[in-house]
């Protein structure tokens, strides 16, 4: 009977041995992958997506690790790196940001480089302070719309045109204080050569307004002026009734709807 279970207990002792074998070559595997097998340096990335012209602040960006001794070429290792600087093309959350990406906004050449070939950045101060105009974002596409004094029959009658359609916006200042509702922002607008003496010539003459596209939006249709005596009046440029109101009717009927509503 002895004799029967000495067999017995040398291949248990063989498969005792290989299985212990086995657990420790798959734990010392393991441990190697979550050990980095070399130095680490610091890399800055982008914490979120950021449109071209955006001002990187802080909580724009990030510190991930870097397996090796080097960076990415014209990468930086730290947020102050960066920091003030202008994105020059769009970045993705997660991505690194190199020097090739962004510009100082201090120097003319820094700026510049947020400009596309061939168009002009010029900036307006916009007439609104909140609501729409609280809302733009560098990328974001927008109308022009000017507000200006049209005398008619020597009465004053303030007139609206749409000035420009499906522009982009590059930058956007909101002052010192960009919680203060009392200081109108300043937005720089990406356009033609011919497009940007328009809106300086607006920006200078009259009250500028933006308004808000959708991103998919790119249609351009055409706009005639607007005055104000035509909407007290019940109608649209050229004769058109407006819905809901009659033609020739009193200048206080625009008031009246707007009471009722």
């Amino acid at each position: 009977m002895k004799k029967e279970l000495v067999p017995l207990f040398g291949v248990a002792f063989i498969v005792a041995t290989i299985a212990t074998g086995v657990f420790y070559g798959i734990a010392a595997t393991t441990g190697n992958h979550r050990r980095p097998s070399g130095p680490q340096v610091s890399l800055v990335v982008a914490a979120k997506d950021m449109t071209r012209g955006t001002l990187i602040a802080n909580s724009d960006v990030k510190l991930v690790n870097w397996s090796g001794t080097e960076l990415p070429k014209w990468a930086f290792r730290s947020p102050e790196e960066v920091a003030g600087r202008m994105v020059t093309v769009d970045v993705a959350a997660e991505e690194p940001l190199t020097a090739l990406r962004l510009a100082s906004p201090d120097s003319p050449e820094g700026a510049a480089a947020a400009v596309q070939r061939g168009t002009r950045a010029v900036s307006v101060q916009l007439a609104s302070v909140g609501g729409v105009a609280r809302m733009l974002r560098p990328g974001d596409r927008v109308d022009v719309q000017v507000i200006y004094s049209a005398p008619s029959a020597g009465e004053p009658n303030a007139a609206l045109r749409t000035l420009l359609q499906n522009i982009e916006i590059i930058h956007i200042d909101l002052g010192a204080d960009p919680g203060a509702r009392s200081t109108p922002p300043v937005v720089t607008l990406m356009a033609s050569p011919e497009e940007a003496d328009m809106l300086a010539l607006a920006d200078a003459a009259a009250r500028v307004r933006l308004v808000l596209r959708h991103p998919a939006d790119d249609t351009k249709t055409a706009r005639q002026r607007i005055n104000f005596n035509s909407l007290v009046q019940g109608s649209l440029p050229g004769g058109t009734a407006r819905p809901g109101a009659q033609a020739g009717a009193a200048p206080g009927g625009l008031a009246r709807n707007l009471a009722v509503h």
